[in-house]
């Protein structure tokens, strides 16, 4: 039985599904959701989603994030996604040059941090796109 999932960023909707199983990076592990599973609210972590239709998989780049489930339908609420057939390699490798640049400079905690997350979803960027279509 598929179930609905609207994929969420402060931009807006970026797509909305029908899958039968959504796996995703929750904090503590990687958790599958599927139809008809009670109302949960999952923090996500840096990583990939996976969307399966009748054994045909999809996968999705995810930063940081909540999901909310419910009556069927499963809400990803993060920063940023995408699918990882549109990663576009070059601009991930820039992000990464950038990230470890500022790494460098940053002398502030708060700064080193931001720098280590940017470093930390641009590499998920690359490793993803590496990993399912090469």
């Amino acid at each position: 039985m598929l179930f609905r999932v609207d994929f969420v960023t402060y931009n807006g909707t970026y797509r909305s599904i029908e899958t039968d199983k959504l796996t995703l990076p929750a904090i503590d592990g990687r958790r599958t959701l599927l139809s008809n599973h009670m109302p949960t609210m999952i923090p996500i972590d840096i990583g990939v989603i996976e969307t399966s239709v009748d054994n045909k998989l999809s996968h999705w780049a995810v930063s940081d994030g909540m999901v909310l489930f419910e009556d069927n339908v499963a809400t990803v609420l993060c920063d940023e996604i995408i699918s990882v057939e549109e990663i576009n390699i070059e601009e991930a490798q820039a992000a990464i040059n950038k990230a470890r640049k500022k790494l460098a400079g940053a002398s502030r905690e708060s700064d080193i941090m931001r720098a280590r997350v940017a470093l930390a979803r641009a590499t998920n960027l690359i490793d993803l796109k590496n990993k399912y279509f090469n």
